[in-house]
């Protein structure tokens, strides 16, 4: 359940990420995006998933919590902090005026 989650949240996030590079920029600007999000997340992912597997027993902590679900979770964190800073100045409020 939680490998779902998080899969369903990043494609939202590639494509809320698409529509605003392709409104604010061009549309070559996007599918860069795009491309560095997915290649961000698969290598993160088993970067991540090499160290959990070390650290934790196979059944994780549970069985909708494995070390796959768990993995993913903490690669999520991850790059929500990392998309947070990078985007930041793509975030617009509905005045027009950009997040400080």
């Amino acid at each position: 359940m939680a490998s779902a989650i998080v899969f369903i949240l990043h494609i939202i996030f590639i494509f809320t990420i698409f529509f605003i590079k392709k409104k604010n920029e061009s549309l070559s600007s996007a599918f860069q995006n795009v491309i560095l999000i997915i290649i961000l997340f698969a290598i993160a992912w088993a970067f991540i998933t090499m160290i959990v597997n070390q650290l934790i027993e196979p059944q994780g902590f549970g069985k909708e919590f494995d070390r796959d679900g768990i993995s993913l979770v903490i690669v999520t964190i991850i790059e929500s902090i990392f998309y947070y800073k990078y985007y930041k100045k793509d975030l617009v409020t509905e005045a027009g005026k950009e997040i400080q």
